[in-house]
C-alpha cells in the first residue's frame, strides 16, 4: 500500500467515517432525570527548563513499563474493549445502550453542521484556547470541519487553513461539511499533490507556505482531529495513530506562533512513542492537560499544549522529518526521544500515569455502564442540563 493509500484508510475526523455498524433508525430515548453539569477540573502540567528540547532528541525502542498504576488501569480497560467487542447486538442497541450511558449524549450539535465542533466547544471553554485576539488557526486533517465551523463561530474575525485527504466525490465522508459563513473564512488545501495527504512532504511544506504567507509570525492556534476508521475499530488505536499524530505534531511545529496553542486528539497515550513525542512537547509548551470528557466510553484523548515557546524551533523540526521519513521507508517508529530521559522526570511521569488513571477508569466505568445497560441491569445515567451545558461553553 503507497502513502496515498494508507492515509486514504479515512484520514478526517472519524466520527464521519464509514463505520462497521450499517445505519439504522434509533428509537427515542428513554427520558432520564437530567443532572447538573459540572466541567472536570483542568490539572495542568507546567513545562520546565531543566533540559531543553534538543537535548532530549533521541531514539528508543524500549518497551519496558514505567508506569504500573497506568498499565493496570489499561490493562482493566482492554479486558472490557474485549467485552465489548464480544458482544452479539444490533447496531441500533450499541447505540441506544451508548447514548443512556453518556450524560452528553442529548446535547446534539447545537446550529452547527459538525458535531464534533461540539468537543471543539468544551476545550475551548474549559482550556481557553481563544481569546478576542485570535486571528489566525490551521485545522489539520480535519474533514469534514467541525473544528472549523466552531473556531469560526466562536472567534467572529479569525481566517483558517484546513488540509485533510481530498474526497473522491461530494458524498464522500471526508468531504469538508462546512456552512457559507465558515467556507468564506477557511482556506482549504490539498498540498502540492493534490491528495491532501500530510504525510507527503511536500504537501505539509505547501501547506505551511500557503498559511505562513499572510501570517510571517505564526498562527495562534493549531487544532488536530485526524483519525482513521482502521483506528477507530482497532483495540489498539493508539499505535495505529503514531505516524498521523507525528505528522501533526511536525506541522504544528511548523506554523505555530510564539505563545500560540495546540491541540491535538490522540488515544490512551502509553505506548514509548506516545511517551516521548508527550516529553518533547511538555518541554516545548508553557504547560499543557490531557482531557477526555465528551464521550467518556471513547478512547480519545486530547493534547492541549499552551503558550508554544518558540517560533520553528529547527531541531525539533528536523528531529520530527526525520522519524517521517524513517516511517516513509518502511520502518515501524517504535520511539523518538530515549526513554531515558522521560523516566528520569519524576514530574513529567506522575502526571502521565495520574492523568492517564483518571481518563481510563473513567472510559471503563462508561463501558461497564454500556455492557450494563445492554443486559439490562443498569439504570440509565442521569443526563446534564442542556442550558447549563450551553451556557458553561459560550453557546449562545
Amino acid at each position: 500500500m503507497d502513502e496515498a493509500d494508507a492515509m486514504a484508510a479515512c484520514m478526517g475526523f472519524a466520527s464521519f467515517g464509514k463505520r462497521k455498524r450499517s445505519p439504522t433508525r434509533e428509537r427515542a430515548a428513554s427520558k432520564v432525570r437530567a443532572s447538573m453539569y459540572h466541567p472536570e477540573t483542568i490539572v495542568y502540567l507546567a513545562s520546565t527548563d531543566a533540559a531543553a528540547v534538543d537535548m532530549v532528541l533521541e531514539t528508543s525502542s524500549t518497551t519496558e513499563p514505567a508506569m504500573p498504576r497506568l498499565a493496570q488501569a489499561l490493562e482493566k480497560l482492554l479486558e472490557r474493549k474485549t467485552s465489548l467487542e464480544n458482544l452479539v447486538i444490533t447496531p441500533a442497541m450499541y447505540r441506544r445502550c451508548r447514548g443512556r450511558a453518556n450524560p452528553f449524549e442529548h446535547l446534539g450539535k447545537f446550529t452547527f453542521v459538525n458535531r464534533s465542533a461540539m468537543k471543539m466547544a468544551e476545550l475551548n471553554a474549559r482550556c481557553g484556547l481563544t481569546s478576542a485576539s485570535t486571528r489566525s488557526f490551521a485545522d489539520l486533517c480535519g474533514a469534514p470541519g467541525g473544528f472549523s465551523e466552531y473556531l469560526v463561530y466562536s472567534t467572529k474575525r479569525a481566517c483558517g487553513y484546513g488540509i485533510s485527504i481530498r474526497p473522491e466525490s461530494d458524498d464522500d465522508p471526508l468531504h469538508w461539511r462546512l456552512d457559507d459563513a465558515t467556507t468564506a473564512r477557511l482556506h482549504l488545501s490539498y498540498g502540492a499533490d493534490g491528495t491532501g495527504n500530510l504525510y507527503v512532504e511536500a504537501n505539509m511544506d505547501h501547506f505551511v507556505q500557503t498559511a505562513l504567507r499572510g501570517n510571517p509570525q505564526g498562527l495562534d492556534l493549531v487544532v488536530a482531529d485526524g483519525g482513521f476508521q482502521e483506528a477507530r475499530n482497532h483495540i489498539h488505536q493508539e499505535h495505529v495513530m503514531h505516524r498521523l499524530v507525528l505528522c501533526e505534531v511536525l506541522t504544528m511545529a511548523r506554523l505555530l506562533r510564539t505563545g500560540g496553542h495546540f491541540v491535538c486528539k490522540t488515544f490512551e497515550l502509553s505506548t514509548p512513542f506516545s511517551l516521548g513525542l508527550l516529553y518533547l512537547l511538555y518541554h516545548a509548551f508553557a504547560s499543557w492537560p490531557l482531557s477526555s470528557r465528551f464521550r467518556p466510553g471513547s478512547s480519545e484523548r486530547y493534547i492541549v499544549g499552551l503558550g508554544w515557546k518558540t517560533f520553528q524551533p529547527k531541531a525539533l523540526i528536523a528531529h520530527l522529518c526525520a522519524a517521517n521519513e524513517a516511517f516513509a521507508s518502511g520502518v515501524d517508529v517504535v520511539g523518538i526521544v530515549s526513554s531515558s530521559q522521560w523516566r528520569a522526570d519524576a514530574a513529567f511521569l506522575d502526571y502521565i500515569e495520574t492523568s492517564g488513571v483518571t481518563l481510563a477508569s473513567c472510559q471503563t466505568s462508561a463501558l461497564d455502564a454500556i455492557l450494563a445497560t445492554v443486559q439490562g441491569d443498569a439504570p440509565a445515567v442521569p443526563r446534564v442540563h442542556v442550558a447549563d451545558v450551553y451556557a458553561a461553553w459560550h453557546l449562545r
